[in-house]
């Protein structure tokens, strides 16, 4: 697996399963969040850009 799309992985691994709130992220009572938040929290963050339209 390349290694920016295996940190990319982990990264948000990490942010949906254990730290939404590393980058502000709100989940719903289900654990569920918007992807269109997630893609704009992540890049806000500038830990890793992601886009909606990437292949990473």
């Amino acid at each position: 697996m390349d290694k920016k799309l295996m940190r990319l992985s982990k990264f948000l691994s990490l942010v949906l399963r254990h730290k939404p709130q590393q980058i502000g992220l709100t989940l719903d009572s289900a654990g569920w969040a918007s992807v269109t938040d997630l893609l704009a929290k992540a890049n806000a963050a500038s830990l890793h850009p992601v886009s909606s339209g990437s292949r990473f």
